[in-house]
């Protein structure tokens, strides 16, 4: 129990909480009356939880908040309130109580329950029962830690049932989709910020070379991932106070490059540094699949999948958003680093009764989207979508094969750079085999300084650099300027770019583009992680989007916030359950 003095304006009630004062009592009503002198207001509330199917939900969080207004001066009241907290039994009911002391309690104004469970979503809510100074209330819900209103225990068997099927191109060398974790570069098995490089220009776009994160001094000394811009939010970015290289001369510290502004291109890197041809790209596929000959996830192929809500309601269509990574895409449009990606909409997340309306194919900034199965597209096993891998294509004399566009059936496609599927090479069977991993929605950065394992595991949804070297061999109607102008645009729209000169290097880049014009492409440039990417968490139509911006400045230790929870919260509440109190608790003074 604990109470808590708040002084607010009349108006300030009207806008923010026009919903609660809607209920207020103007006179003596069913929450005022007489109290005994000395004697405490008793509030009470009996909350009950379940599931979607009826089912009692137990161990579920929940908050009794009761409110309370006295001494009005013109047009400012003082509220008093009190609140407890417990959680649902076995039969998914939890009844707290709370007290306000008699000299606050003139007028009580309210009594509210809420779910105040991180890891549950509110599906639906019943009408407060509202008796006196009780309240009994009904909650659907659903353990969905990452919040996308799908329980978390169907994600990753839905994610399963509906894997996509796929048929790779003959001419890629059985080149699939594989698990993030063979872009590691230093041999620990794991993708984290030792495996990242850092490709520094000047502002004459004249390229310094590559450096290791602990090669470039940041703030007087620090290495650059221990700063704001720390792994995984890593960001192109302007600096003044970088000096990329240093060696050291007995004890000092001897920088290898002057004090002055750097633009700093984090990526990820396939094979030999600099190597951009398809011979040298296919020789390091070859060996990290001989490393790793016993497991499934490289010799077999990997899927990611993400789910989301279409329209963020718990009635939206649900959409299972199926990723694939290549360590390289060496046709006309060569380039390190490839995510592509299928959605597959459902009716509904029922794992029994769920069936598929459509199927979105993307590849090359353009979509099909497939909606008669055995007509638009083919179905293997009653419920995996075939995608059939590109492709061969051909620009400025340049031709090559396995672009890794995500289609429909095989055949020639006219895109930016027409393209021939030819659907006959390896087959990735997921009717027998089942190799798929969840992308779960942990946009938190404290996760990060407060388990480093997870930097390992999960950090590299949030790397905000590239998936490779950052600029492959242009084609030969390019020029080099062409390609460093272009790299500089895809960091200002579609990656988070920070630091004092972000404004002037946004600035900077979109007039390099307009002067460029049509000639200026991003095909040969390494691509972006998919919460970076433009079509994350989104449908052909419209859909969500949780692509992250500027990187989170990181809290204070200890502050490990749990995800929001979707629930109707009561009168002067936090804006989130976990939020510090924006005034003190205790007694008035």
């Amino acid at each position: 129990m604990s109470h808590v003095r708040r002084t607010l304006p009349a108006a300030l009630c009207l806008v923010a909480l026009a919903a609660a004062c809607e209920r207020q009592p103007t006179a003596a009503g069913p929450l005022s009356a007489n109290l005994a002198p000395d004697e405490d207001r008793m509030f009470s509330g009996l909350a009950f939880v379940r599931d979607p199917d009826g089912n009692p939900l137990s161990g579920v969080h929940v908050r009794l908040t009761a409110y309370s207004r006295y001494n009005r001066h013109g047009e400012v009241w003082d509220h008093y309130f009190c609140d407890a907290e417990g959680d649902t039994d076995g039969a998914g009911q939890a009844y707290l109580r709370c007290s306000i002391p008699p000299q606050y309690a003139e007028e009580p104004d309210g009594v509210y329950l809420a779910i105040a469970d991180g890891a549950y979503s509110v599906l639906g809510v019943t009408e407060a029962d509202r008796r006196a100074f009780n309240v009994q209330q009904s909650f659907t819900a659903i353990r969905d830690r990452d919040h996308n209103l799908i329980s978390d225990a169907v994600e990753l068997p839905l994610a399963r049932k509906f894997a996509p099927q796929l048929v790779l191109h003959s001419a890629d060398r059985g080149v699939r989709p594989s698990p993030v974790e063979i872009m590691d570069r230093n041999g620990d098995g794991r993708l984290g910020p030792e495996d990242v490089l850092v490709q520094v220009y000047n502002l004459g776009l004249m390229k310094l070379g590559e450096f290791r994160l602990d090669e470039i001094l940041f703030n007087g000394g620090d290495h650059l991932y221990e700063g704001k811009y720390q792994y995984p939010y890593l960001s192109a970015i302007m600096k003044a106070v970088v000096i990329p290289g240093y060696h050291m001369a007995g004890d000092t510290v001897v920088p290898d490059n002057p004090e002055t502004i750097y633009i700093l291109v984090p990526h990820f890197e396939w094979g030999e540094i600099g190597s951009t041809s398809p011979g040298p790209w296919y020789g390091t596929w070859d060996e990290a699949i001989g490393r790793h000959a016993g497991d499934p996830r490289y010799t077999e192929g990997t899927t990611y999948a993400s789910l989301f809500r279409r329209d963020g309601s718990a009635a939206g269509e649900v959409v299972i958003q199926y990723w694939f990574f290549y360590p390289f895409n060496p046709a006309a449009n060569r380039h390190e680093g490839d995510w592509e990606h299928v959605n597959v909409v459902l009716d509904s997340p029922n794992l029994a009764t769920g069936r598929i309306l459509r199927v979105e194919y993307y590849y090359h900034e353009e979509v099909v989207v497939a909606r008669e199965p055995g007509v638009d597209y083919t179905v293997a096993d009653s419920t995996h979508p075939v995608v059939y891998v590109g492709g061969s294509n051909s620009a400025c004399g340049l031709s090559g094969d396995g672009t890794h566009g995500s289609y429909p059936h095989s055949g020639a496609w006219p895109n930016i750079l027409d393209e021939t599927v030819d659907g006959l090479g390896l087959r990735i069977d997921f009717d027998g085999y089942r190799n798929v991993e969840l992308v779960p929605d942990q946009p938190a950065r404290t996760v990060f300084l407060h388990d480093p394992d997870l930097t390992y595991a999960i950090g590299w949804q949030h790397f905000a650099g590239l998936w490779g070297y950052p600029l492959s061999k242009p084609l030969p109607c390019e020029t080099e300027l062409d390609l460093v102008t272009g790299l500089l645009v895809v960091f200002v729209t579609e990656l988070p770019i920070g630091g004092p000169f972000a404004v002037a290097a946004s600035a900077a880049v979109v007039g390099l583009r307009a002067a460029a014009g049509e000639k200026l492409e991003d095909s040969n440039i390494a691509a972006v992680g998919p919460r970076y990417h433009k079509r994350w968490h989104t449908t052909t139509g419209g859909g969500l989007s949780s692509s992250p911006e500027e990187p989170p400045p990181a809290p204070g230790p200890g502050e490990i916030p749990p995800a929001p929870v979707a629930a109707p919260g009561p009168p002067f509440a936090p804006a989130a359950p976990w939020a510090p109190l924006s005034f003190r608790r205790g007694p008035p003074p």
